[in-house]
């Protein structure tokens, strides 16, 4: 037996400890971030809201269990979760106004490269529904042709 009366002493260093706690704020700055970055689509594309809102909550969510499990071992630690919570704090107080206008610029720029980049699948569809349309009518005109040329022929040898 130690000098502790048998039990395990896990002493960590302070140093060890403030590194995990700076590594919880910035879990929390950059979940904080993540919600920023998402907020131009949800305000351009009221529909996926819900979507969004899911994706951001797993994603966050699992990349805080998987921080928690690496930097303590598998214990849940205060300071750690707290870390998180005052670093979203700290992102949406003090870089979030900050920042909107650089989110909504490139949000704005991925909507115009989604729409350049469906620009040759949207014209593709319209042609062939044009190439459809007047398909249709030629095959329809050309089984007519053939039914008027088939019966005038039975009726010359029916005679």
């Amino acid at each position: 037996m130690g000098r502790n009366g048998g039990r395990v002493s896990r002493a960590v260093p302070l140093r060890a400890l403030l590194e995990e706690g700076d590594g919880g704020i910035l879990l929390g700055v950059g979940g904080g971030m993540l919600y920023d970055c998402l907020r131009p689509f949800r305000a351009r594309f009221p529909r996926s809201t819900g979507v969004l809102d899911g994706l951001y909550s797993l994603a966050v969510g699992l990349g805080s269990f998987a921080f928690l499990l690496r930097c303590s071992d598998g214990e849940l630690r205060g300071f750690l979760v707290a870390g998180g919570i005052g670093g979203g704090a700290l992102y949406v107080s003090a870089f979030s106004s900050l920042l909107r206008p650089l989110w909504d610029f490139w949000a704005d720029t991925l909507v115009i490269l989604g729409r350049l980049l469906a620009f040759p699948a949207r014209q593709t569809v319209k042609g062939g529904k044009i190439f459809f349309r007047r398909g249709k009518n030629l095959f329809y005109f050309a089984r007519k042709c053939y039914t008027i040329k088939k019966i005038g022929y039975q009726a010359q040898f029916s005679k």
